[in-house]
């Protein structure tokens, strides 16, 4: 029996890209309808985002109550606990404005992830003809079971999962993930329209934000550890007020 996967795609004001990334889907999809499932998690899009994907008849769900934008992380977890109550052994995740995606990108990114025995696959993301993307990529296929501490609202989790360092936070918090090798086949290579719109600024400053958390998590978590086995006391209580701004990350 084949694993069930759903496929989450987060978006926000896509309605010029959406179609393109849902047909492939659907074909998907129909060679094994009882195990594959798509969602489109909208992310409090001002245009047609939402309608085009109801069109096309793959369930839309929003990121919030308010269905007002809350950052790719909040579209990320809606998705995620969808999926979840699917049965869903595997997650994939891709974002809402690829361009050319496949079968043979899709059944390659859940296939390495089976093969090779990991918690989350990443796939490469090429912009314009040059690789812009490994580690942050967008595109990623992820075991559910790995998610488990996030269904469990576990407070590391929920605190550095925000904003838009989505894939910064995902590449700390799952242990045994790798990026799909760039040079192996072109299957899993895939492309994204970003890079060529206009009036869409970065999100550096967020991912920067991201890893500028796990550092300093990493940071403290280290320092109280050596403080355990005897250290200077006024040290100690600089560190223990800093504490109480982590404390959710130590739950």
């Amino acid at each position: 029996m084949p694993d069930k996967a759903t496929a989450i795609v987060p978006a926000y004001n896509e309605e010029d890209y959406i179609a393109r990334v849902l047909k492939p889907l659907l074909r998907w999809q129909r060679e094994s309808p009882q195990a594959r499932h798509i969602i489109v998690v909208d992310d409090g899009s001002k245009d047609r985002t939402a309608s085009i994907a109801k069109e096309m008849g793959v369930k839309v769900i929003h990121s919030g109550l308010s269905k007002r934008r809350l950052g790719k992380a909040q579209a990320f977890i809606a998705g995620a606990r969808q999926a979840k109550r699917n049965g869903s052994d595997i997650l994939v995740v891709l974002d809402a404005d690829l361009l050319g995606l496949s079968l043979g990108q899709l059944d390659t990114l859940i296939g390495k992830l089976k093969e090779k025995k990991l918690n989350m696959l990443i796939g490469v993301t090429e912009e314009r003809g040059k690789v812009m993307a490994y580690t942050n990529s967008g595109q990623r296929a992820i075991r559910m079971k790995a998610l488990e501490p996030l269904f469990r609202n576990k407070g590391k989790w929920l605190a550095l999962m925000k904003g838009y360092g989505l894939e910064a936070a995902l590449n700390h918090l799952i242990p045994k993930h790798n990026i799909f090798p760039h040079q192996d086949t072109n299957k899993a290579l895939f492309y994204a329209a970003e890079a060529v719109r206009k009036g869409k600024p970065p999100q550096y400053k967020h991912i920067a934000r991201t890893y500028q958390m796990i550092r300093e998590r990493k940071e403290l978590a280290k320092t109280l550890r050596q403080l355990r086995k005897g250290g200077k006391k006024s040290k100690a209580k600089k560190l223990l007020r800093k504490k109480q701004r982590w404390r959710k990350h130590f739950r």
